[in-house]
């Protein structure tokens, strides 16, 4: 990863463009109030997306099976 650590899916982790490596994130999910803290720890592979979440962030969110979702992304 572009954090130096290796990649590890059952972290609460994600990938995002521009959000400085290490910054932690709250991901919402717009059609429901789930939410899960993510630290950022890569850039995605494409810009098409706004965040690229781990499979265990994924999960937590519910969105695991359904690979998209719409999310807001709040600071922490």
């Amino acid at each position: 990863m572009s954090s130096g650590a290796r990649y590890d899916e059952n972290q609460l982790t994600a990938a995002h463009a521009t959000l400085p490596i290490g910054t932690r994130v709250r991901v919402v999910r717009h059609d429901s109030p789930r939410f899960v803290i993510v630290t950022i720890t890569d850039r995605p592979g494409t810009r098409t997306r706004i965040i690229d979440l781990s499979r265990k962030a994924a999960e937590e969110l519910g969105i695991l099976n359904r690979g998209i979702a719409m999310v807001t992304l709040q600071p922490i």
